[in-house]
């Protein structure tokens, strides 16, 4: 199915926020501070006011209500004051409004803000040194989170293993690199209240926090998703919204503001830079015994989602393994550099590419096949993941994916493997990744779904699923469809708009086709459930379940009797809220196995099949819902006389359940690929002191298209019991096996161990010069 946008999305026929200028707006223009950690000792905007168009300066003493915004902790300021202290360069100041946007950006540069400095600290070493400057008041030791997984005794059980494997890694910071920089626009909606159209991933979010700055009711205030150029995490925070509906209702008059890319970078949340420190033990016949990992992350100068996303780190450092003992500490540290957040992968990335790396290695020094020892310690049903929550009967876990890619590398012929270039070292390696569906971590999650049939046999289905690239509004209309029995171009699906679709939180975490479809798959069912029984009543038939619905008219499943929409009425609706399974928190408590009531030293893999291993064990600890597995085979060339990588091939094997749109999945898995190039080979987001020594997309080392390799797609359909129609998320996984897969085949390659992102040429240099294989 080609999306109903396509056509108009490469015709530059959507319009996007910065294509809309309404009528008589006011363009405005945000003052960051050009310094941070500092106090604003003073604010001089008389000569920006003085200055020709300009409308006016929104300041801190503009604001109604509560000063301050965060995704969870309110902890950053919506506007900082004079006289406060401010952590990053993210922190606006003031934004001013006027005629043009060049106006606006003239005026801004006028005003002068005096920065007192105080020390700061920009790295996680840094923040935890004895004497650091405090970041956050109410954080000692600047450890904004700090937690701690424990299965039996994991120490000793390295010292007795027949193989142990360690090493250092290190991820870094980057971007998320989508073409759209920030923009949007608000209005005064004439009645006290405010409308802002925004591409973001979470209207209703937007909203509450708006409404607590401007102190006003929640129903006072609508967001309106616009089409969006690309989010990956980044637009899940709130940045503008706030500015906008302040200048709106200050001014009385629409107001827009579009952020250039130098601002963009700047001032948006960046992934997680990591440091692990781990070590894996094996017994003499390949079975993991044991796990420790020590992680340390630089979450920046606010909470964002830091919280989750090292529990994260924690949770998917084992990977889709069986780890029967481990210890695992988890650390997210403050500092003075803008802060982290959600971006693809959600912490997955960087635990996966430890695991896979220990694994790859524990392989080679024991001689053992890379799918076969994979294979071994795969998790499967009745199993315990490393957050104790055992797999129940119907989640496979990662063994059908791990027989796909082995299947499609063994059918490759000589012909479809490439040749590295003259003077080039091939390598081959391989991966896995597993990332949750949905928030688990014990939050609750549901999700709402309307659906209107018009008596002509036309759909409008509500759903809160943000789009923003990834196929979201045709997949939901998808499962409409299907559940309805119509064809797809009777089915339209209405953006996310805090006053007309139901609430629902953010479209994160690759929750929303399973969450939001089961909203949609229920709602349907209820309507054509209601209609059909109506109809059935009118026919004087016996049984409705005899009735289909056909265009404009119920119809026999026989065809032989015939009812128009029309006459059962003009229209027809239906509602419903899906409810997630309830989920748990992370806990530090001794995880027992299942089946042996033993917190370590017990092994049940070998009965672990099915419902009765695990209603044997102890309470069931589900921290998750669902999960997302994939892996990967990587085809690479190493150059020994620069060390430049080139990736030549990637299979990438997915499962996503059952399939609603073979070529949404295939662009998913093709994206998350090429940015799993980009996280292994070239990208990062260097600062200096908090500042960002790059200013545009090019510096910050996304790969261009002739970086792209080979893909080659393959989908594993393991319908979930729980997902419509037997599907679930897919987005994250795609990108989460790429950079340990690629790492693992520059070590065949040249026989040198990179465990630091990104595999820069001048590092492996580095490394080849030093190794002994060189």
């Amino acid at each position: 199915m080609r999306r109903s946008d396509a056509l108009d999305r490469v015709t530059a026929e959507v319009r996007y926020a910065d294509d809309v200028t309404p009528e008589g707006v006011l363009h405005g223009a945000v003052l960051y501070p050009e310094s941070a950690p500092g106090i604003l000792r003073s604010l001089d905007v008389q000569t920006a006011l003085e200055m020709p168009g300009v409308a006016g300066i929104i300041t801190a003493e503009d604001i109604p209500g509560s000063r301050r915004i965060g995704m969870v902790d309110r902890d950053q300021p919506a506007l900082v004051a004079v006289g406060e202290a401010f952590r990053s360069l993210a922190d606006p100041i003031g934004a001013v409004f006027a005629d043009t946007r060049e106006a606006a950006r003239t005026a801004r540069d006028a005003i002068v803000a005096s920065i007192e400095p105080v020390p700061g600290v920009f790295s996680a070493a840094d923040a935890l040194a004895d004497g650091a400057p405090t970041v956050a008041a109410d954080k000692p030791g600047n450890i904004f989170y700090e937690g701690r997984l424990v299965r039996g005794d994991a120490d000793a059980a390295l010292e007795s293993a027949a193989t142990v494997v360690s090493g250092t890694f290190s991820t870094q910071r980057i971007i998320h690199g989508y073409m759209e920089p920030e923009s949007g626009h608000a209005e005064p909606d004439g009645e006290g209240g405010v409308v802002i159209r925004y591409p973001s991933q979470t209207v209703f979010d937007d909203r509450d926090q708006v409404a607590e700055v401007l102190d006003l009711p929640k129903e006072k205030v609508r967001v309106i998703q616009l089409p969006t150029g690309g989010a990956f995490g980044g637009k899940e925070d709130l940045l503008l919204q706030h500015l906008l509906a302040l200048g709106a209702l200050k001014f009385g008059r629409p107001v827009k503001i579009t952020l250039d890319r130098s601002e963009s970078l700047t001032v948006v949340q960046k992934k997680h830079p990591a440091e692990f420190t781990a070590r894996l033990g094996l017994d003499a016949d390949g079975r993991i015994t044991a796990l420790t990992a020590d992680i340390v992350t630089d979450t920046g100068a606010y909470a964002s989602l830091g919280f989750d996303i090292v529990e994260n780190m924690m949770a998917f450092v084992g990977g889709p393994y069986f780890i029967p003992e481990l210890r695992i500490n988890g650390r997210s540290v403050h500092t003075h550099n803008v802060m982290c957040g959600a971006m693809r992968g959600f912490g997955a990335n960087q635990g996966n590419f430890v695991i896979e790396s220990l694994l790859d290695m524990a392989a080679r020094e024991t001689g053992a096949d890379p799918f076969e020892i994979r294979r071994t310690n795969a998790l499967k049903p009745g199993l315990p993941t490393v957050t104790g929550h055992i797999l129940e009967p119907g989640l496979p876990g990662i063994l059908p994916v791990i027989d796909a890619l082995e299947s499609a590398v063994n059918q490759i012929g000589g012909n479809e493997v490439p040749a590295a270039p003259e003077g080039w070292k091939p390598g081959f390696g391989i991966a896995c990744g597993v990332k949750n569906v949905g928030f688990g971590h014990g939050l609750p999650e549901s999700a709402g779904a309307r659906v209107e049939l018009d008596a002509d046999g036309t759909v409008m289905l509500s759903v809160t699923h943000h789009e923003y690239g990834q196929g979201a509004l045709i997949g939901q209309a998808r499962i409409a469809a299907r559940a309805l029995g119509l064809p797809m171009d009777r089915i339209e699906v209405r953006m996310p708009d805090t006053r007309l679709t139901p609430f629902t939180g953010a479209t994160t975490a690759s929750r929303q086709t399973f969450l939001s479809g089961n909203a949609t798959l229920a709602a349907c069912r209820n309507l054509l459930s209601d209609l059909c029984t109506r109809g059935a009543e009118q026919l004087g038939l016996d049984d409705p379940a005899v009735l289909v619905l056909d265009g404009d008219a119920l119809a026999t499943r026989d065809g032989s009797r015939r009812l128009p929409l029309a006459e059962l009425g003009e229209s027809f609706s239906a509602e419903h809220r899906a409810m997630m399974p309830d989920t748990v928190g992370f806990s530090e408590e001794l995880m027992a196995m299942p089946g042996t009531g033993d917190v370590g030293g017990g092994d049940p893999r070998a009965g672990a099949a099915g419902a009765g291993d695990a209603a044997a064990a102890p309470a069931n600890r589900r921290t998750h819902w669902a999960y997302a597995y994939g892996a990967q085979a990587a085809w690479t060339a190493v150059n020994p006389a620069t060390g430049e990588v080139k990736v030549q091939k990637i299979i990438t094997v997915s499962d996503a359940g059952e399939v609603l749109n073979a070529r949404a999945v295939e662009g998913q898995q093709e994206g998350g690929v090429v940015m799993g190039v980009g996280y292994a080979l070239s990208e990062e987001f260097p600062l200096d002191e908090g500042r960002p020594t790059v200013k545009n997309l090019a510096g910050c080392g996304l790969p261009r298209a002739d970086a792209a390799p080979e893909i080659v797609n393959i989908a594993v359909e393991e319908p979930h019991p729980r997902g419509p129609f037997g599907a679930k998320g897919l987005a994250e996984a795609p990108s989460l096996a790429t950079a340990p897969a690629i790492a693992n085949a520059v070590f065949d390659a040249q026989g040198v161990r990179m465990t630091s992102l990104p595999m820069k040429k001048e590092k492996v240099k580095e490394a080849l010069d030093g190794s002994e294989n060189h």
